[in-house]
């Protein structure tokens, strides 16, 4: 194996040249919203700052943040190769692969007010707080929503409450990231979000276990509830990140990984093959052998021809939906 440099970016990806990991410097966008398209390695950026880098490379259709004045915030890589190598060292164990059902991976078109916002993935779980159960994802899922709205829900912002972002989600309609034609295949949805006065996004990478969003599921619809382990998986544990591969790929449901750290403040996976994990999987679910929810995915990132990810543990989102304010709405 090559040697681990110390000023690694495990996490993230040069929007530009597409290096992943970034060495060196890294140059992070404070305007645009959380996303692959966020980061530049130093190189890029002083090809960005001469005008030879097109800086923010937007979906399709949007004109978010188009405005020519972004700013960037510059990072020192931060990687352990220690602790690297101690996640490369974690053996794998074999398991046999859980079935995924139909409308279990969603994909949440977020509402506020007139404006939509697609967001990547979300699933549901059964709660005794909520009688139709939780719509689940990851907090920075609804970043775009959020910058488009001037709420600041980072852990820069101390002033933030958790009642600012409920406050603008109208509604959350999800589809069925399997069906073949997802766009047409409506599941369900969620009445309103919930105030978790905890959750935040922007904590360092992979210490993430508070970036997680909660939704009241509405009655009706088809969706497919999980559960939710009771704590964090064990170190060599295996695991299935749940997600879609592509338009063409929904036959495909799990992708297998290894616990490489486990603790109260953290979870580390690696994947067990030797491929890039699919792009673009915040918020979809981790799942152990039984089929029961261990996390929600938070980041993916890669070292040599190893890959990796990071989640929000099950023992975090039970104690985030401990510490909710549920309206008496959203408990009838």
């Amino acid at each position: 194996m090559q040697q681990i440099p110390a000023n690694l970016h495990l996490w993230n990806r040069c929007h530009e040249c597409g290096s992943q990991p970034i060495v060196g410097q890294r140059f992070e966008c404070q305007t645009c919203p959380a996303g692959p398209d966020r980061d530049l390695c130093s190189g890029c950026y002083a090809r960005f700052l001469g005008g030879l880098v097109k800086h923010p490379k937007l979906r399709r259709g949007s004109t978010l943040f188009d405005n020519g004045k972004h700013h960037f915030r510059e990072w020192q890589g931060v990687a352990d190769p220690e602790q690297l190598a101690s996640w490369l060292s974690v053996p794998e164990t074999t398991a046999r692969e859980p079935q995924v059902p139909n409308a279990f991976l969603l994909r949440p078109e977020l509402q506020s007010g007139d404006d939509s916002f697609l967001g990547t993935y979300a699933f549901a779980i059964a709660h005794e707080r909520a009688p139709h159960g939780f719509l689940c994802t990851a907090l920075h899922v609804l970043d775009e929503l959020a910058r488009n709205s001037g709420v600041d829900c980072s852990v820069d912002n101390p002033n933030y409450t958790g009642r600012e972002l409920p406050a603008i989600v109208s509604k959350v309609v999800v589809y069925d990231a399997f069906a073949p034609d997802w766009i047409l295949a409506e599941a369900g949805s969620a009445r309103r979000m919930i105030v978790v006065p905890n959750a935040r996004t922007g904590d360092p990478e992979p210490f993430c276990q508070r970036d997680t969003a909660l939704f009241a599921l509405a009655p009706g619809g088809k969706l497919q509830l999980g559960k939710l382990t009771a704590g964090v998986p064990s170190l060599g544990q295996p695991l299935w990140l749940v997600a879609s591969p592509g338009p063409k790929g929904h036959e495909r449901r799990t992708i297998p990984a290894v616990v490489v750290a486990s603790a109260p403040e953290v979870l580390v996976f690696r994947f067990t093959a030797r491929e890039a994990p699919p792009r673009n999987t915040s918020g979809a679910p981790l799942i152990d052998s039984s089929g029961q929810v261990v996390g929600i995915n938070v980041g993916c990132g890669g070292f040599s021809d190893y890959y990796f990810g990071h989640a929000v543990h099950a023992a975090s989102i039970h104690r985030l939906i401990a510490s909710s304010v549920i309206s008496a709405g959203d408990q009838n």
